[in-house]
């Protein structure tokens, strides 16, 4: 009787035992599916804040973009040619004629005083002088690298028009240029040209303008150059050298023999025909002339 007494407390003491194993195993899972739980938060949280930096981020870029366009629309469509014609010139290109002698060129030639003037007016930019003592437009042309057919076109026509003695001053040669002559690197530059006194182009206007068009466009600079009248009384009718030069050239073109009190052969002549060109690159805006005004 006895023994069976004896059995009962321990069949209780296994089944307690059995119980707080059950709970413990039960409590060991639930507190690792708690912390499993706690660390999908954490990752959840993690990547929640990312994509609201990542808005915050997208909608301020948004932001800025909307600001542009809106500055767009206020100011104006931006153009190539808005954004680039304000920008600072490489150099300035001199082609033509000289006014000088051909080996005075150098320190006598346009090229000399529009680089003095340029140093005067602290501005950094290049000069090239690739002007000529009494050469035609066509010698001109050939110095600028215009095709060959273009010329022969222009010099079969001017010497059928010379052998009917129709021509008062004509060119039926181009002048010999040798091949470190034909060498340049003013492509970027701002052309100034101020050829047509010596023939080349039979007393037609027209014909002029094509060929100064022609020199033009071996330059890359398509919108920004100068074209210089220094010579209207060699014309028959002035007043038809101004109308179809202005006409061609509108704001580009310039009357230099009106405006200079010496002729232009002269230093002082030169002196001021360079500081024409000089005012009128400041007022097409190829130059920005408030940079003397700030060093000073």
């Amino acid at each position: 009787m006895r023994r069976n007494k004896s059995r009962i407390p321990n069949a209780l003491m296994i089944i307690c035992c059995i119980l707080l194993f059950a709970g413990l195993v039960v409590f060991l899972l639930w507190n690792r599916q708690t912390e499993q739980e706690f660390i999908r938060q954490i990752e959840l949280g993690a990547v929640a804040e990312a994509d609201s930096d990542g808005f915050e981020e997208q909608q301020e870029d948004q932001n800025s973009i909307t600001q542009e366009d809106e500055d767009i629309q206020s100011n104006g469509t931006v153009t190539g040619a808005d954004v680039n014609n304000n920008a600072a010139i490489q150099g300035i290109s001199f082609r033509g004629d000289s006014f000088c002698e051909q080996d005075q060129i150098a320190d006598a030639g346009f090229g000399a005083y529009m680089t003095k003037l340029l140093q005067e007016k602290n501005q950094n930019v290049l000069v090239e002088d690739y002007t000529m003592h009494e050469a035609g437009s066509m010698s001109h042309m050939k110095l600028a690298g215009v095709a060959q057919k273009n010329l022969d076109s222009y010099l079969k026509e001017h010497q059928k028009l010379a052998e009917e003695q129709t021509l008062r001053i004509t060119e039926i040669k181009i002048r010999e240029l040798t091949d470190e002559e034909l060498v340049r690197d003013d492509q970027a530059y701002v052309p100034v040209i101020c050829a047509g006194y010596y023939g080349g182009w039979v007393s037609n206007l027209e014909e002029l303008c094509d060929q100064l068009q022609l020199i033009l466009d071996t330059y890359q600079q398509k919108e920004k150059y100068l074209i210089l009248g220094i010579y209207p009384n060699v014309y028959k009718d002035e007043e038809n050298y101004r109308e179809v030069m202005s006409a061609r050239w509108g704001e580009h073109f310039l009357l230099v023999e009106d405006r200079i009190i010496h002729s232009v052969s002269s230093k002082e002549g030169k002196q001021e025909a360079v500081q024409l060109v000089y005012d009128k690159f400041v007022e097409l805006g190829y130059i920005n002339d408030e940079q003397e005004s700030n060093d000073e």
